[in-house]
């Protein structure tokens, strides 16, 4: 099972994104995520997400309360957003219609995201939905090499050159 900072590190480059194609009710269908569909066959799965309507924090009255009560108060708002925000989206992936194949499926609060495996037309009916409003693929999480650690001889030796 993913952790939620895995998961995160994972949807970070693809929460900036800029460019999408507009799926047919106005959700968005990130390029990659298009191209794929595009190269797939009926069959064959593809690793994606759905983000759904964010919470908006400001709408939380945390004053008078101290940092530990502020944090738990608004991680059991992100919680209970998602839990409603998710609901139909999960039963629809539960109960796929037919020639639709949807796999491992997982559910994040934090993101507000429900990611799988489906088919092509297993995502675009699941993009189509009024609650999506971001779908992507699910790239892989790239771990960078480790680095030597900087020491102060090196800093020195490195600005002196």
């Amino acid at each position: 099972m993913r952790s939620e900072a895995a998961l995160l590190t994972s949807l970070l480059p693809l929460l900036l994104l800029v460019v999408a194609v507009p799926a047919s009710h106005g959700s968005l269908i990130c390029p990659e995520l298009q191209a794929a569909i595009d190269a797939a066959g009926p069959e064959e799965l593809i690793a994606c997400y759905f983000l759904l309507p964010r919470f908006d924090l400001s709408t939380l009255d945390l004053e008078g309360f101290t940092r530990e009560q502020r944090r738990r108060i608004i991680i059991a708002a992100l919680q209970n957003h998602a839990r409603v925000t998710q609901e139909e989206i999960l039963k629809r992936m539960h109960n796929p219609a037919p020639g639709e194949i949807i796999k491992n499926i997982q559910s994040t609060w934090l993101a507000n995201a429900v990611d799988c495996k489906a088919n092509a037309s297993a995502i675009l009916a699941l993009a189509a939905r009024s609650e999506v409003e971001l779908a992507c693929i699910n790239l892989p999480a790239e771990v960078p090499e480790p680095v030597e650690p900087a020491t102060w001889g090196r800093i020195k030796a490195a600005f002196n050159d």
